[in-house]
This record gives C-alpha cells, sequence and structure tokens, in this order.
C-alpha cells in the first residue's frame, strides 16, 4: 500500500505536468521550439524532497519565460489589440487604486479568468470578467456580474480581502481565490488541486515569474 506522502507527492507532479503541457501549446506556436526543447529539459528537474514539486532551476525558467514573451508585453498586447479592453484596464487600475490592489494582478486574473470577456460564463456558473459564483456576488453585493463596473469591483474586493487574510502572500490569495479560503487553510496553503495550481502558476506566469 502506498503511503500518503508518496500519494500526495505524486499528485503534485502530475499537476506539475499538466501546467508545463499548458504552457508547450502556447510554445510551439512560435517559432523558437528548438529554444523552447532544449530549456525545458533543464525546467523538467523535479524534487520531490519533503512531498514538494519546484522548479529547480530558476535561470531556465527566465529563459523560457523570455521565449514566450513576460507578462507586460502579454498585457501590453491585450491592450493594444482591443480598444474595449483597454477600457476594461483603465476602469481595473482606478478600482485597484482605490483598493490598494496591484493592477497588473488583476489584469493577469482577469486574463485568465475571462480573457476579458464581460459576458464570460463558465461550465459552473462563474460570470463576467473576474468569475464569480454567483454566491459569491450576492456576497460581494453585486447586483448584475455582467456588469463591468460591478464585477470588477467585486473581484477586486475579493482579492484585497484574500490578500489580507493570508498577510499579502499573493499565492496563497490566488488558491483561495480559485477553490476557497478553507482548503487553503485547511492545506496549510496551495491545495494539491490540480485545477488550483495550474491557476496559480499562469496568473503569476503572467503577473510575476519571480514569484513562481
Amino acid at each position: 500500500m502506498q503511503s500518503a506522502p508518496f500519494e500526495i507527492a505524486v499528485r503534485r507532479i502530475e499537476s506539475r505536468i499538466s501546467m508545463i503541457e499548458n504552457r508547450i501549446d502556447g510554445f510551439f506556436n512560435s517559432n523558437n521550439t528548438g529554444d523552447f526543447r532544449a530549456e525545458l529539459e533543464k525546467m523538467l528537474s523535479i524534487n520531490t524532497d519533503n512531498n514538494m514539486v519546484q522548479i529547480e532551476d530558476k535561470d531556465a525558467y527566465s529563459s523560457l519565460a523570455n521565449i514566450a514573451g513576460n507578462g507586460e508585453d502579454i498585457i501590453s498586447g491585450i491592450n493594444n489589440s482591443d480598444p474595449k479592453t483597454g477600457k476594461v484596464m483603465q476602469l481595473i487600475e482606478y478600482i485597484c487604486n482605490e483598493n490598494g490592489v496591484d493592477p497588473k494582478l488583476v489584469n493577469a486574473m482577469v486574463k485568465i479568468e475571462s480573457n476579458f470577456d464581460p459576458e464570460a460564463t463558465s461550465r459552473c456558473g462563474a460570470m463576467g470578467l473576474m468569475q464569480l459564483m454567483p454566491e459569491t456576488a450576492k456576497g460581494l453585493g453585486v447586483d448584475d456580474a455582467y456588469d463591468i463596473y460591478e464585477n470588477l469591483n467585486g473581484g477586486i474586493k475579493m482579492i484585497k480581502g484574500l490578500m489580507d487574510r493570508f498577510d499579502q502572500n499573493i499565492k496563497f490569495a490566488l488558491a483561495a481565490y480559485n477553490a476557497g479560503s478553507g482548503r487553503v487553510i485547511e492545506h496549510g496553503g496551495i491545495p494539491p488541486i490540480a485545477e488550483t495550481e495550474d491557476y496559480v502558476f499562469k496568473i503569476l506566469s503572467i503577473y510575476d515569474p519571480a514569484l513562481l
């Protein structure tokens, strides 16, 4: 019978593989696939000591970030491609400044949550730019989750509250935004849920890869 620590380590490895596969899809659309293949071999140095899986070679990750384009390049590209998205980003900056939240973080969240589509609806019923669930929206005082201002105002207040709750730990706050505070508290950090680990990884890849 396999031990619980072993099973946890296996789940974390599977989750990391899933994250890497998602990034491969984007990288292979570039003209630098040869460079990516070489750097990927470095990135796949996995350490399961203490049941943790991590990228060992930070320089390799930085090189990958350069190949893919950094977070600012991604956000700038979005902004330049769609005037409506640019207006959404201006509103994000305004609401973030009112709440003491970094607008770059929220831009990255909205990119991953809805790809800047205010009408986005997930299979589980999450709504709008920041993908608020009906009960969550109600608790945040959001009457219309598809209203751009209401959705952003509610979502930004939520991430602000989570940042405060978890002592400004961005990883924990993002994990709680995706999976709920209870699961983060229960596991003492990012819960071993592939979707949540992937969510945190994607957002930090845009916001600040150095935090990974």
